[in-house]
């Protein structure tokens, strides 16, 4: 069982700029006291060789109002726009490159599913999301990030427990930095990803 102190972060990996009103508001409900620490692991707003200003010019990540006074935050935001029964291929992904492999998409039997919460791992919700697709759909991870960095490196222990089945990561190769150092590189190795994500 985690103490309070190993539970009392969470690191979001989110990408809705509402987002962080409702993490606040789930660790006040969780705990009965004044938030944790939430360390937001924004990188592609705040680092990286992607703008800062690339998602907010983004039709895509603009919400409505009422995003900010209704519901609540989601560790996995499931995808309603596929029926289950006739997926194949499920794609697991956390921040911008949702919105890469969506805008990408052209067939109806993948869905993306998009976990907002890294830690503490949301097991039951994952779970229960990809229990709606058929038991021999394929499950892959997708990281814009090297494989050696970030969340497929904090997956293994849970990937297999929770899918119940081999998950595949599709990422860059191994590298010693996150960034490559140059935007037009870094364009092409994006689309790189998002292509091999849906071979």
């Amino acid at each position: 069982m985690a103490s309070q102190s190993d539970t009392a972060r969470t690191v979001i990996h989110g990408l809705d700029f509402g987002l962080i009103e409702w993490v606040v508001d789930e660790q006040r409900q969780r705990y009965l006291r004044d938030p944790g620490s939430v360390e937001k692991t924004w990188r592609n707003f705040f680092g990286g060789p992607v703008a800062v200003t690339s998602m907010l010019r983004s039709k895509a990540a603009v919400f409505a109002l009422t995003d900010f006074t209704e519901g609540g935050f989601c560790p996995v935001l499931p995808d309603d726009t596929v029926d289950p029964g006739k997926v194949a291929c499920v794609l697991l992904c956390s921040g911008q490159v949702f919105h890469d492999l969506d805008a990408h998409r052209n067939a109806t039997g993948t869905a993306i599913v998009r976990l907002e919460r890294l830690y503490p791992f949301p097991e039951e919700e994952l779970s229960a999301e990809l229990a709606r697709f058929p038991a021999m759909a394929d499950v892959r991870w997708v990281q814009e990030e090297p494989d050696n960095q970030v969340s497929w490196s904090f997956l293994p222990p849970r990937r297999y427990r929770t899918a119940g089945r081999i998950v595949d990561c599709v990422s860059r190769p191994e590298a010693i930095a996150p960034a490559v150092g140059s935007s037009r590189r870094h364009g092409r190795e994006q689309k790189a990803v998002v292509a091999a994500a849906f071979q």
